[in-house]
């Protein structure tokens, strides 16, 4: 694995920003925790928050809601684009 990592990191510039794992049943908390945490660039790792619920986090739960609007918007403007370049 340490070979591929250091091929991805070569290859691949970080690129993530914030990356939330919501609904993560237990036994990959034991995963993460054991496994891939020790693998991964701390930089990384630092990026990634783990969630077992949304539920509790306001600001999850109002970014959750807006989603399917943002969705809808963006295939609209696909599908305008798609028509317009007929």
């Amino acid at each position: 694995l340490s070979g591929f990592s250091s091929f991805s990191k070569l290859h691949h510039p970080e690129r993530l920003q914030k990356l939330f794992i919501i609904g993560a049943p237990k036994p990959f908390s034991f995963v993460w925790n054991t496994i891939i945490s020790h693998i991964i660039p701390v930089s990384t790792k630092e990026k990634i928050t783990i969630l077992h619920s949304f539920e509790g986090h306001p600001w999850l739960e109002a970014w959750i809601a807006k989603l399917p609007a943002a969705l809808d918007d963006a295939k609209a403007k696909a599908a305008a684009a798609s028509t317009l370049a007929k």
